[in-house]
């Protein structure tokens, strides 16, 4: 039978191991979406492709007006296309590094909360048995 501080440490050794699974799983995510980062993106990426699909896109996405869109040089609006596409790609490298080191802060965290807490566990199991043999050392 377990007592309170052993189902203590093995109820938190349970909960950071499903937190260090499921983070290992959005961490494993993240380290592909940095490395295949043009075709994780390929969708946002072809918005860019082209003075066309650019133009599409944002009057799709901004109510703007076409013609006014198309008044602009074909120079400036490869320039602004250009311009939102490399800012596209480093924020979204940016947020992809910054959860990967959020995830693995989460991870050693977790693991160091699992190790601790197994080793409590282990000490009050030692302490359990260690008092069960001398109670029957002074029961005999």
């Amino acid at each position: 039978m377990k007592n309170l501080p052993q189902l203590y440490c093995l109820s938190v050794c349970f909960v950071s191991t499903i937190v260090t699974l499921v983070t290992s799983i959005l961490l494993i995510i993240a380290i592909i979406n940095i490395t295949f980062f043009d075709l994780r993106n390929e969708s946002d990426l072809n918005r860019y492709s082209s003075n066309e699909s650019y133009i599409s896109y944002l009057s799709e996405s901004y109510n703007n007006d076409r013609e006014r869109l198309n008044a602009l040089s074909l120079d400036k609006i490869t320039d602004m296309r250009i311009q939102k596409r490399n800012n596209y790609i480093t924020s979204e490298k940016s947020r992809t590094k910054n959860n990967i080191i959020d995830f693995t802060v989460y991870i050693i965290v977790s693991l160091l909360f699992t190790l601790i807490h197994y080793r409590i566990y282990r000490r009050c199991v030692n302490a359990a048995r260690l008092t069960r043999e001398v109670d029957d050392v002074r029961a005999s």
